[in-house]
């Protein structure tokens, strides 16, 4: 979002509903009166849900359901993997253009009682690197949601790391 600032402007950053044009000993013409809740969504896109569909199969993810920002899947007989794009698919699409940018996506298993959701770095292993706990592998068991990372590391490669998990 961008603001038509001059140098005399004064922004007022307030409550959705209040009002500071004539609070400030500036000429109100100058005053740029912009919401909390406008900055916010400004400054981060909106989560989308991808339903993920496995059944018994393990599924591609698209950068476009990364991009959403919430992937769902039910999976059914037997842990299933989501395998993500290439690592150039990743950058491009996610407008990572600096090293060390993040993007952060979140999975959420609806499977009831068994079967877990592994994310695969299969279709480029040697570009993505999985970054799990020692010994485990990147799985949202049964009934759970977890939260993931993906942090450019070179113009070519990509981190993906599990940071949070419910």
């Amino acid at each position: 979002m961008a603001l038509p600032l001059s140098p005399d402007s004064v922004v007022a950053l307030h409550d959705t509903g209040t009002d500071f044009r004539n609070a400030h000993a500036t000429d109100p013409s100058n005053v740029i009166s912009v919401s909390v809740n406008d900055m916010l969504k400004a400054a981060r896109p909106l989560a989308q849900v991808a339903d993920v569909t496995t059944g018994g199969s393990d599924a591609n993810l698209s950068a476009t359901q990364l991009s959403k920002g919430i992937i769902e899947s039910t999976p059914t007989g037997g842990d299933r993997n989501l395998v993500l794009p290439t690592a150039a698919t990743i950058i491009s699409n996610m407008n990572l253009t600096a090293n060390n940018m993040s993007v952060r996506f979140i999975v959420r298993n609806l499977q009831g009682t068994t079967h877990g959701l592994v994310i695969s770095n299969s279709a480029d292993s040697s570009n993505i690197s999985l970054k799990a706990d020692a010994g485990s592998s990147m799985t949202v068991a049964n009934a759970k949601t977890s939260e993931f990372l993906i942090r450019r590391a070179s113009s070519t490669t990509v981190a993906v790391y599990q940071i949070a998990g419910l």
